[in-house]
This record gives C-alpha cells, sequence and structure tokens, in this order.
C-alpha cells in the first residue's frame, strides 16, 4: 500500500484524540460484518452502555473459545485409556471423583488455552460438593462401543435365576440396615464372591448408572432388579 492509501484507511477509523489507533480498535475494524458482529459473554456479564463490553467484535475473534473446547474433545477421545488410568490413579478408593484442583490440572495439561470460564464451566457441570469433580460423568460420553454386549451400558456375565438370588441374598447380608445400597469396595467383594467377572471399565459404568448422587454406594436392588428384568 502507498502512504496515501494508508491515509485513506486511516481516516475510516476510530482514532484517539492524538489520532493514533489502538490494535484491538484496528482488528474490530476489518474483523467483523454487521451479520457476524455480537457481544462476546452477554448472558454472564449483559453489555451496558457507556461500558467497553458495548463495543462490537467480530464471531471470527471470538471462535477461538469453540476452537479451543473442540481441541479439548479430540484430546479426551484419543487419550481416552491414558486419561481414565490418570483418574483412577488419583482415586484409589475407586469413589469416582477427584478434587476440583486435581481435574483442572489435567484438563489443562491436555490443553493449556482453556479460558478460566471454560474451565469454571466445566468444574461447575460435573462437580460434587464444594471440591469434587466426577470424572466418571466427564469421561462417560467418551466411551466408545465396544463388540461386548452392554445392558445399561454394564457387562455381566450370563447368570442363572439362582446366580441372581445368590447375588441378591449376598448383597443383603452385607446391608444391614437395608437401604438397597452398598458402598463400592463392599459391592465389589460381592461381585468376586458370586464369580462375576467385572473390568474397570464395567465398575465405572455401573457406577455411572447406579451411583447417581455420586456417593460411593450402588443401588444394588435396582442393578439386580434391571438384569433379572431383561435376562427373564
Amino acid at each position: 500500500m502507498s502512504r496515501e492509501e494508508v491515509g485513506k484507511v486511516w481516516k475510516t477509523l476510530m482514532q484517539n484524540q492524538d489520532q493514533t489507533v489502538d490494535y484491538f480498535q484496528f482488528v474490530r475494524h476489518f474483523g467483523f460484518s454487521i451479520k457476524s458482529s455480537c457481544f462476546p459473554n452477554a448472558k454472564i456479564s449483559p453489555p451496558v452502555r457507556g461500558d467497553c463490553d458495548c463495543l462490537i467484535r467480530s464471531l471470527k475473534l471470538n471462535s477461538d473459545t469453540k476452537i479451543i473446547a473442540n481441541f479439548l474433545q479430540t484430546k479426551v477421545k484419543l487419550l481416552l485409556p491414558d486419561l481414565s488410568q490418570q483418574f483412577r490413579e488419583l482415586d484409589p478408593q475407586n469413589l469416582g471423583y477427584v478434587t476440583k484442583e486435581e481435574f483442572l490440572d489435567i484438563l489443562q495439561e491436555l490443553s493449556p488455552d482453556l479460558t478460566k470460564h471454560q474451565c469454571d464451566t466445566l468444574a461447575a457441570k460435573f462437580g460434587h460438593g464444594p471440591d469434587k469433580i466426577s470424572y466418571v460423568k466427564f469421561l462417560q460420553p467418551y466411551q466408545t462401543k465396544t463388540s461386548t454386549i452392554r445392558q445399561n451400558g454394564v457387562k455381566v456375565k450370563p447368570l442363572s435365576s439362582v446366580d441372581w438370588r445368590n447375588l441378591l441374598q449376598t448383597c443383603q447380608k452385607l446391608d444391614s440396615n437395608s437401604w438397597g445400597y452398598l458402598l463400592l469396595p463392599e459391592f465389589r467383594s460381592v461381585v468376586k464372591l458370586c464369580n462375576i467377572i467385572l473390568d474397570e471399565d464395567d465398575i465405572y459404568h455401573i457406577m455411572s448408572h447406579y451411583d447417581k448422587d455420586l456417593a460411593g454406594k450402588i443401588d444394588y436392588s435396582r442393578l439386580i432388579s434391571d438384569h433379572k428384568r431383561r435376562e427373564g
């Protein structure tokens, strides 16, 4: 561009009192059309007249947050086995959740460009109490279908009516208060006693379906009832 052409363009820009142009104003001037302009974060912080939030920005310039989110999802899909292992190592009691700090550390390691707002949104979506995050629910949408037949997402080897009765009776013996729930370690012991083979993925699937409150307790009565009905 010639100096004369630059001068013509300069006149169309929003200038400061000293006739300089801020970089962000320069980018905004060329980065949007009237149809594509929007107010970013309007739901969280509505624009107020006189606020810099009222300045029009481009959807193109604000689409980077969507790109970052898509990048994170892709990384989770690609690294799902390693990611599951990382979470399990941080959860020695197999309760299905980790601290908020641990959860966000792993996410930011996967995608360093995550914004604070994105991190807070994810933490709120999968949160359990003030400082716990359910990584089971976070990973659940990324679980791929396997050749193994699952019922309600849970793989259980074919059991006879006698097996189901034994399983129910064993659970009830450990459930002294007859609440219909067992702690996860207790449920693991019962499954092993009844010679039912479940891998770690199956355990986490069970937790996602039968531990809705993320309290580390399995609703064994509903689990057995569901499978007896399907086997019947």
